[in-house]
């Protein structure tokens, strides 16, 4: 059967809502620094302005706007809050977004400006301002990634993130053109050192 659509609530389409994302039958809303569900319940309020959100099937990522910082809550069994542990607190899932980046982190080292964010079924991944790509969660075969990795055979060259229900997708700048046997040599090297990594 199918499920019934969700209708917005009146209130909080006059509350000037600037992001949305949606997945796995949940949605969430953001209108300045504040997080709700579209039948009007308030979820979080951060310090700074929601630039984007990304769900998962038991987690949710927020970007803010002027630290870039990402901010992680729910389910961390398989590690997409990455909060180095596959465990949920007493009593359920994070219900308090956790630093996942930024100058207060204390969860693992710092990074350059966070510029988008994605998340699947049970991983999360981002990508900076220097077109470095990381990801975290249950990710390959089983394998559990308890904090971001740095996807090494992006090396500052993707152009954007995306993830799906169980895929994750970067997409990548295209080289110059004068360049492209440096670029085609520099490729296959980072694909063998990621092949032999495995």
């Amino acid at each position: 059967p199918e499920a019934d659509p969700v209708v917005l609530q009146p209130i909080l389409l006059a509350k000037d809502v600037r992001c949305i994302a949606a997945a796995f039958h949940q949605t969430l809303l953001a209108n300045g620094p504040k997080v709700w569900t579209p039948d009007g319940t308030f979820l979080h309020f951060f310090d700074d302005q929601v630039a984007q959100l990304a769900l998962g099937r038991e987690h949710a990522l927020a970007l803010l706007s002027e630290t870039r910082d990402v901010f992680a809550w729910g389910s961390n069994v398989h590690g997409a809050i990455g909060l180095m542990r596959a465990a949920r607190p007493v009593g359920g899932a994070f219900a308090v977004p956790q630093r996942i980046t930024g100058r207060l982190s204390p969860l693992w080292h710092k990074v350059e400006r966070v510029v988008e964010i994605a998340a699947g079924e049970n991983f999360s991944m981002f990508r900076t301002e220097d077109g470095d790509a990381y990801l975290w969660g249950s990710v390959v075969r089983g394998e559990v990634l308890l904090r971001p990795k740095k996807l090494d055979f992006c090396d500052g060259t993707a152009a954007r993130v995306f993830a799906g229900h169980n895929f994750a997708v970067v997409l990548e700048e295209a080289p110059p053109v004068p360049n492209t046997a440096e670029y085609l040599e520099r490729r296959a090297t980072q694909l063998r050192r990621a092949s032999y990594d495995r």
